[in-house]
């Protein structure tokens, strides 16, 4: 069973959000920000966040959505809520309302005060004045149009916003895209406006066995989400079309899509981003179509030496993961599975970070790519494989690897690690 909360359109919801915050509530943050010298100013401005590149413009909606048959793992709240935010491709209008990046000013002071990614007060002040390329409540391009679906799960403890970049991209060139906000797995607030935060989630720890368990449940997460579009409830229902459904995630949100696959025979193509898989794709795959792309960081001996560690060391540890990253390609039997390392990314490469927060990749030192080519080239890659096996393209990932000389390419056999 499904329970709906607010699931209207992301000019009503960020409206409530943005222009209707009680007005002791809004002073409160003004007022907080400015006494730490943090209110957003023209500074905010030094952020620019780039348009995407596809032909049709992008529309964007904010939905709170409820699983009833199952219980949360924290305190009082009922059901497993979901927020979900939806890319589309849209219509032009002459009166398009940009959404703003960060969905409400109370998230904004969440993640100040919570010194989210090591980002001080004042960087996070800046996101307050962003407005992303995604026009709010557009119509779709199309009133009867039947587009391909990526249903995206985020890394853990990242928000969902830091995605927006790649999920315009995607937008631009004909995806509708679903972000999963999953319960207690970062900030964010569900349909009621209680906040849910990972660190309240007393069952989580840094092990194998807690990664397993949350993999689990966020593949069950994106099987909702399925359901919750297949049952035409949803007011993208009638715009999807479902025999081409994709997994894409990051971080641990890239285990769960591959988990997601491995379980949900609907999902046509999946793509772990640097992610690492606990369950049991590692002994079956995962039934489809599959891709692995991974962050390769550009260290020079200078670098490892400030870290403590050889070039000989880097690479016998790159050695010693490598399996474990592609145990689940390689018992992917009978479907088509890539492997690509791009040089010069970082972990979270694969998020806006390299647009708003840099340093959360650049302390790590190495020669990293700029914000600009490192959007392009993972949306190139992720449209190439992603057109192939959702689209019927007849280029795919061999040819648009070819045009980026940070790209490496394998093809994974049982067999063979690699060829």
């Amino acid at each position: 069973m499904t329970r709906v909360d607010n699931g209207v359109g992301s000019s009503r919801v960020c409206g409530r959000r943005l222009n209707a915050l009680r007005a002791a509530r809004r002073w409160r943050l003004l007022c907080g920000l400015a006494f730490c010298g943090l209110l957003v100013t023209d500074r905010a401005w030094s952020i620019r966040l780039p348009e995407a590149a596809g032909p049709h413009p992008v529309g964007t909606a904010i939905y709170f959505i409820t699983d009833e048959e199952r219980e949360s793992s924290v305190g009082d709240v009922d059901g497993r809520p979901l927020s979900l935010q939806v890319w589309y491709p849209a219509r032009a209008s002459a009166h398009q309302i940009r959404a703003p990046y960060v969905a409400s000013w109370e998230l904004l002071e969440l993640l100040a005060e919570e010194g989210y990614y090591e980002q001080d007060a004042d960087q996070i002040a800046k996101w307050g004045g962003l407005t992303t390329h995604s026009g709010v409540n557009l119509l779709p391009v199309e009133s009867n149009a039947e587009l391909p679906l990526i249903v995206f799960s985020p890394g853990l403890g990242i928000v969902g916003c830091n995605y927006t970049l790649l999920a315009e991209s995607l937008a631009s060139f004909g995806y509708l895209v679903v972000a999963v906000g999953h319960p207690f797995a970062a900030i964010a607030r569900d349909g009621e406006g209680r906040v849910l935060r990972l660190v309240d989630d007393q069952n989580f720890s840094d092990d194998e066995e807690t990664n397993r368990v949350y993999e689990q449940e966020w593949a069950q997460d994106i099987r909702f989400v399925i359901d919750w579009i297949s049952s035409g409830r949803a007011h993208i229902s009638g715009i999807v079309d479902l025999s081409r459904v994709a997994a894409v995630g990051h971080s641990l949100g890239g285990g769960a899509a591959f988990e997601a696959c491995r379980t949900d025979e609907r999902l046509r193509a999946c793509v772990s981003l640097d992610g690492f898989s606990f369950g049991a794709t590692r002994d079956e795959g995962m039934g489809a179509p599959s891709l692995f792309v991974k962050a390769n960081p550009d260290y020079s001996d200078e670098d490892h030496a400030r870290r403590g560690r050889t070039r000989e060391d880097w690479d016998a540890m790159v050695r010693r993961v490598r399996p474990q990253l592609l145990e689940p390609l390689t018992q992917n039997e009978g479907h088509p599975s890539y492997y690509v390392e791009v040089l010069g990314t970082g972990h979270m490469s694969f998020s806006d970070a390299p647009f708003v927060m840099p340093d959360t990749i650049t302390r790590f030192g190495g020669s990293i790519l700029s914000p600009e080519r490192t959007l392009l080239v993972l949306s190139s890659v992720l449209r190439a494989f992603l057109g192939e096996h959702l689209q019927g393209q007849e280029t795919g990932l061999r040819e648009a690897s070819l045009q980026f000389p940070e790209v490496e390419l394998e093809l994974i056999t049982k067999d063979r690690g690699g060829s």
